[in-house]
């Protein structure tokens, strides 16, 4: 499930996406995919991504292009078109990717990455973390609309819904506060050459 991981992670599908997933929106050797479609119930409808936000030919990050290279040598060529596919050629099941999840948070409590309380994290925390990182990193927040599937009406500021996944403790408000000493540095030096004239 390493590659799944990584795909939730590193790629920032949603679980439902994940499942649908064909080797045809992976291009490995162009380093680009896509998400264009979702299984959107427990019946298994395949359908549009959430709000209709189909995402074509984004970059595909080298972490993740690594994942799923080592993933597609593991499968059986010809066994299924879906990237992550249960034994019977199905979409991998929620109940398996749950308790592969609940196998890596045990094993990062383990090693003392988590904390014992972390049992409310979900496979889509993952796309939680993906955004606020992002956003830690300075990627402007219509880029990362963009690759996650998001719109913002107001152009290129955060979302409702991107506001909302955005863990404001891990922002590194270092830029704000470099931003407020120039502002008020450049003040005080222009009061000073006016006293002294």
């Amino acid at each position: 499930m390493e590659a799944l991981v990584a795909t939730l992670f590193l790629g920032g599908l949603r679980v439902g996406e994940a499942r649908a997933w064909h080797w045809d929106d992976v291009d490995l050797d162009g380093g680009r995919f896509s998400v264009v479609r979702a299984i959107k119930d427990r019946a298994g409808t395949i359908g549009d991504p959430k709000w209709d936000k189909r995402r074509e030919n984004l970059a595909l990050p080298g972490l993740l292009r690594d994942a799923l290279t080592r993933w597609r040598t593991e499968l059986d060529d010809g066994y299924t078109d879906l990237v992550f596919p249960d034994p019977d050629g199905l979409p991998v099941s929620v109940t398996v990717i749950r308790r592969a999840w609940a196998r890596m948070l045990e094993h990062a409590r383990e090693k003392e990455i988590l904390p014992e309380d972390s049992r409310w994290l979900t496979p889509h925390s993952a796309r939680h973390s993906l955004n606020t990182h992002l956003l830690a990193e300075r990627v402007p927040p219509l880029d990362v609309q963009l690759y996650l599937g998001w719109q913002s009406e107001a152009g290129r500021m955060l979302t409702r819904v991107q506001a909302g996944y955005t863990s404001v403790r891990l922002l590194d408000t270092t830029t704000v506060a470099r931003s407020i000493d120039r502002l008020y540095a450049a003040k005080k030096a222009s009061q000073k050459k006016t006293v002294n004239i």
